[in-house]
C-alpha cells in the first residue's frame, strides 16, 4: 500500500485470443493503481498491460482500463470501509 488507501501492483498474465484464422497466444505484464473511494464501499482503479502475441496476425497490444468496483458481503455484514 502506498497510502491506507492507495494500492500500486503489477501483474503477469498468460493470454490467449480466438480469431477466425485460429488463435494466438502470449503474455501480458501491467499494473495498476487501486484507491479507495472515501467512506464508500466503491473502489476506483486504473491499469496498464502490455501484451505481446507469439503467432498470428496479432503482434502486440496495449490495454488502459478504468475500473469501478464495488465490494459487498455475503452473510449480513457491512462492507468494509
Amino acid at each position: 500500500l502506498l497510502t491506507q488507501n492507495i494500492l500500486a501492483y503489477a501483474l503477469v498474465a498468460w493470454t490467449r485470443v480466438d480469431h477466425a484464422a485460429g488463435h494466438s497466444t502470449g503474455t501480458k505484464f501491467g499494473g495498476g493503481l487501486e484507491v479507495q473511494i472515501p467512506s464508500s464501499p466503491f473502489t476506483l482503479a486504473m491499469e496498464y498491460q502490455r501484451a505481446d502475441y507469439r503467432d498470428g496476425f496479432l503482434t502486440n497490444a496495449d490495454e488502459i482500463m478504468l475500473r469501478l468496483r464495488y465490494k459487498f458481503s455475503i452473510g449480513g455484514a457491512a462492507p468494509t470501509k
